[in-house]
């Protein structure tokens, strides 16, 4: 068993940072800076007051109490051309520009609060209350460096120096998915067997206290193709998924049955989540694209998939309509095999001209499930041949391809499922070819 950090160090290998992006300051609040940001100009800048007060020479103020007459006002945001002269003082806001002449600020605090003229009753030492240019960041001066986390202060900073976007990684979107038949919402009225869903909930605001943008969905049960449709719709939203408990592996046996790249992928699919995933295949080379081809022998090489090649299908196996067995024969009929089976997903061309599908090997004598093309019915409820109908030179075939295609298609199949009773499909062609 590996360790937590040993997980953790394998699971870094197959993930990264998201590509960067430009964004403005409030979104990018809480992502993650992509780039040094250094100050254009200094900050302050330029030398303005601390305090509401009053801006005087220091050499002026050697005997207290003394009264100064007052030249003018500086309000903030104000270029103001007033000079303090020897024996005079001007009349300050906070975060005025600091007149030329002045060498500290007396906070009115001190003072009479005059208007026309005041009464200094503290000295203040020299440079009090006043911000030179550049205390706070110099011109040029590296603020954030690549990697900060851009907090509230960073965003301040930031905006204080002119920035208006910033070139960051967005935050990830995570979704949570927790599986169990066991489990129910929390506060929901207990049933024996059933638990509250609590990891989801610690899993959704880890993720937020980590910086991320979670969402959690509803709780999936024990099955394969719930979750595997679950999964693949959630892709859209997700850069990461959470999955807590899942359907374990030892639980289902799938037989894959027939060629292509769609068999392939839902080989490769369910091997993670499957006890057994079978490939059964007539011909001696299994038929796919040849970079299809060669990741499922990979798979294979590795005991992750088993092939059966080359069989067909000769008969399935079950008990009160549940798939437990899928039966399958050499061409010649000369060997047979049972394997395993909840689950059976058929990837295969039908050809119009043979009728029923002889070319699987199962008998025709009974349960035939007729397709109709225009609609894609059959005649057994809750059963759809889902997929795409197209003609070809001289057939017409019948493909079942995708996740949620295969697996509902698969799903359905179980209810008409009997012990000892063939399972078989024909193809009909009496509503018309649709173009």
């Amino acid at each position: 068993m590996r360790t937590v950090h040993e997980h953790l160090a394998e699971v870094l290998t197959v993930v990264g940072p998201l590509a960067a992006l430009e964004m403005g300051l409030l979104d990018a609040h809480g992502c993650v800076l992509a780039e040094d940001v250094r100050s254009v100009g200094s900050l302050p800048s330029f030398d303005n007051s601390s305090m509401d007060g009053y801006a005087v020479r220091v050499a002026d103020l050697e005997h207290l109490p003394v009264t100064l007459p007052v030249t003018g006002d500086v309000a903030a945001g104000l270029a103001s051309p007033l000079r303090v002269q020897p024996g005079l003082c001007v009349r300050i806001m906070t975060g005025a520009v600091l007149p030329a002449g002045a060498d500290a600020v007396v906070p009115v605090e001190w003072t009479d609060g005059g208007v026309a003229q005041v009464r200094i009753d503290r000295r203040p030492d020299l440079g009090a209350h006043v911000r030179r240019i550049g205390e706070d960041v110099t011109a040029g001066e590296l603020v954030l460096a690549s990697g900060s986390h851009l907090g509230s202060s960073q965003i301040g900073l930031a905006a204080a120096i002119g920035r208006s976007r910033l070139v960051v990684r967005p935050r990830p979107r995570v979704v949570v998915v927790s599986t169990g038949s066991e489990l129910v919402e929390p506060g929901t009225r207990l049933s024996p067997g059933q638990i509250p869903d609590s990891n989801s909930l610690a899993l959704t605001t880890a993720a937020i206290e980590a910086g991320a943008i979670a969402y959690r969905v509803g709780i999936i049960p024990d099955d394969p193709r719930r979750l595997l449709a679950t999964l693949e719709d959630q892709l859209v939203r997700a850069d990461l998924l959470v999955t807590s408990g899942g359907v374990s592996v030892g639980a289902y046996d799938v037989v894959i049955a027939g060629g292509g790249d769609s068999a392939v992928d839902w080989a490769l699919s369910l091997k993670d989540v499957a006890a057994k995933v079978y490939v059964i295949h007539r011909r001696p080379k299994f038929r796919a694209a040849p970079e299809s081809a060669a990741q499922l022998d990979a798979a294979a090489a590795r005991g992750e998939v088993e092939m059966v090649i080359p069989y067909q299908l000769h008969a399935l196996h079950g008990t009160d309509g549940v798939l437990e067995a899928v039966e399958v024969s050499t061409i010649g009929g000369d060997a047979t095999r049972r394997l395993p089976a909840t689950h059976l997903l058929p990837f295969f061309g039908l050809s119009m001209d043979l009728g029923p599908i002889a070319h699987w090997g199962l008998e025709q004598a009974h349960n035939h499930v007729r397709v109709t093309a225009a609609t894609c019915e059959t005649s057994m409820p809750g059963v759809f041949a889902i997929g795409d109908v197209a003609t070809y030179p001289g057939k017409l075939k019948l493909i079942l391809q995708g996740f949620s295609e295969g697996a509902m298609a698969a799903h359905a199949i179980h209810p008409i499922v009997h012990p000892d009773t063939a399972l078989h499909f024909e193809y009909s062609t009496t509503k018309g070819v649709p173009a």
